[in-house]
């Protein structure tokens, strides 16, 4: 693993560790980001147990620690100390990470207050635009709306072709919304 791939996942670890807890969707969807890399399982548990022995997670907002810690490691960054570098002057990059990281704090159907300020921290220090920002949580909202709606569905007691129905609508307005952030995604990084 290179180092500067151990640097982002480590950013998308304590990013789950924001809200007090690391759940077992978002620690699902970490484990996919991480097979996208290639990282092993030997590297993310090096990696989880580096992130929670820097960050107490007592209390339920630890956002200002992991704050504290990212903040630390960007610091490292702009003194070309630490492998961030690359990451800093690649705006698609970061980009990406802020996707991922709203992907995170969506995977457990709860986008806390907590999350929201390490994103909005990682947005303002790389510069992120605010209506690119609005436009990705604007979408993850949207898809998690219709995630609840499809739950909701299959829950009531409809006949089977509503509930049919109502799913496929629903799968796709989720396929535009995909290709929609995608299309986003690759104009404002061809901006860049």
């Amino acid at each position: 693993m290179r180092k500067v791939e151990e640097e982002q996942l480590k950013v998308f670890y304590y990013f789950m560790m924001s809200d007090g807890r690391c759940t077992s969707e978002e620690l699902d969807k970490f484990v996919q980001i991480c097979k996208g890399m290639d990282v092993g399982q030997d590297d993310m548990s090096k990696i989880a147990r580096e992130c929670e022995l820097a960050v107490d997670t007592s209390g339920k907002d630890c956002s200002m620690r992991v704050k504290k810690v990212l903040y630390a490691l960007l610091e490292d960054d702009v003194r070309g100390y630490g492998d961030w570098q690359r990451l800093k002057s690649d705006k698609q990059k970061q980009i990406y990470v802020i996707w991922n990281l709203i992907n995170l704090g969506y995977a457990d159907k709860d986008f806390s207050e907590s999350e929201r300020n390490v994103i909005d921290f990682l947005a303002e220090h790389w510069e992120i635009g605010e209506q690119l920002l609005f436009e990705m949580l604007d979408i993850a909202d949207t898809m998690l709306a219709l995630t609840k709606q499809k739950d909701w569905i299959k829950t009531t007691s409809k006949p089977y072709d509503s509930i049919r129905e109502v799913i496929e609508e629903a799968d796709r307005d989720m396929e535009r919304l995909k290709k929609s952030i995608e299309l986003t995604l690759k104009n404002a990084c061809k901006e860049v």
